[in-house]
């Protein structure tokens, strides 16, 4: 279980721009929110799986996930509750592992729930971060302590990132990223 209070914290602001000859255009930038606050809880757990003979490797499966509520105050919006930005409720993930002698895997599923991303002049002008949901994979091959190969493949499947303003039928953003992979070799002195 947690709670933090927090002060002065950051956020994205998007004001609309009256009078002027700049009227009726829009400026982003980053404020700072009057206090806040976060609690919830967190559960975590780790299991070796003997599901194999011992000359096939080593299987572990592991879990985490947080649950939070949250709150801010800011000026700009005196009297309403919201959000505390970039903070979802709900936040989750299961990783597979597999040892065979010096070659590491691991495949995991993470999950986050949709998140307040700027805060507007109006709630219907404040812009969320929808669900999201990315599968990994991770290889690494140990040459000797000092001395290590790796492949790291992030985004796997067809997997978009949306946002909107206020309502989900708002759509202000949609992006559809291909997977993508970083291989290297790492040699720590």
């Amino acid at each position: 279980l947690y709670y933090r209070g927090i002060d002065r914290f950051f956020y994205a602001s998007e004001l609309l721009i009256t009078g002027g000859e700049l009227d009726g255009w829009t400026t982003r930038r980053t404020e700072n929110g009057e206090s806040g606050s976060v609690w919830g809880f967190e559960f975590y757990w780790n299991k070796d799986l003997h599901l194999l003979p011992e000359k096939w490797g080593g299987l572990n499966i592991s879990g985490f996930y947080t649950f939070s509520e949250s709150e801010a105050k800011v000026k700009t919006r005196p009297g309403e509750q919201l959000l505390l930005p970039e903070r979802s409720r709900h936040l989750a993930s299961l990783t597979l592992g597999h040892t065979l002698g010096n070659l590491k895997s691991i495949a995991a599923i993470k999950y986050q729930s949709q998140y307040l991303d700027e805060i507007g002049v109006v709630s219907f002008e404040d812009e969320y971060v929808d669900d999201a949901l990315h599968i990994d994979a991770r290889f690494v091959y140990r040459w000797s302590p000092m001395a290590s190969l790796f492949a790291k493949f992030y985004k796997l499947g067809d997997i978009h990132n949306r946002k909107y303003k206020g309502i989900p039928t708002r759509l202000g953003q949609v992006e559809y990223g291909s997977w993508r992979v970083l291989l290297g070799f790492r040699f720590t002195l």
